[in-house]
């Protein structure tokens, strides 16, 4: 048993792993969350043990989805994963993926258990494609409106060069076929 504590600890410790545990019916106290999180989080052990912590460390623009989230019926035996952001102390966001279930203890009481995970540096990746992605296809759209701006300005301007064009060279073959008389070898080399 030593031993297996010893290796599942070193598990624990070594990730960027936050096991957990909150006692029902409400989950807002933790009965247990392992120390990984001051690491991980930034927050203390004791700022952890507080009613309301998780909620109170939520990123702003993630605190009303996730409060809505957490006030509904979470039943028991079934796999949940959320995604949010917490807010370390120095303003810095933390994406975390929280995966847990409700489960009956052997006294009957409910209680969720589960894990976060701090997936940031997945999530500035993803981040970082989308914003690629829409580089790209703004870059796409620009130049399609380019190409479709050059092909109706040489069609504009193609229509406009060949209607005077068009005299012009209709009146050179009129010169060369000598309707008016004959020409000298230096007006035929200008025709």
């Amino acid at each position: 048993i030593l031993e297996s504590e010893s290796r599942l600890r070193m598990m624990v410790e070594s990730g960027r792993v936050v096991p957990y545990a909150k006692a029902g019916p409400d989950f807002l106290t933790y009965n247990y969350i392992s120390e990984r999180a001051a690491a991980v989080f930034g927050r203390t052990m004791a700022e952890w043990e507080r009613p309301g912590a998780w909620l109170e460390f939520m990123h702003p623009d993630d605190r009303d989805r996730m409060r809505r989230s957490a006030e509904q019926e979470l039943p028991p035996e079934r796999d949940f994963e959320w995604e949010y952001r917490l807010t370390a102390p120095d303003g810095r966001e933390i994406w975390v993926r929280d995966l847990f279930r409700v489960d009956h203890k052997v006294d009957g009481s409910l209680e969720l258990r589960g894990v976060m995970t701090d997936i940031s540096s997945q999530k500035q990746r993803e981040l970082a494609l989308e914003e690629s992605q829409r580089q790209l296809e703004a870059a796409k759209n620009q130049a399609e409106a380019a190409n479709r701006a050059k092909s109706s300005f040489l069609a504009t301007v193609s229509h406009e060069l060949r209607t005077p064009m068009n005299a012009g060279i209709g009146f050179a073959d009129v010169l060369n076929g000598e309707a008016f008389g004959s020409l000298n070898p230096q007006q035929r080399d200008h025709v």
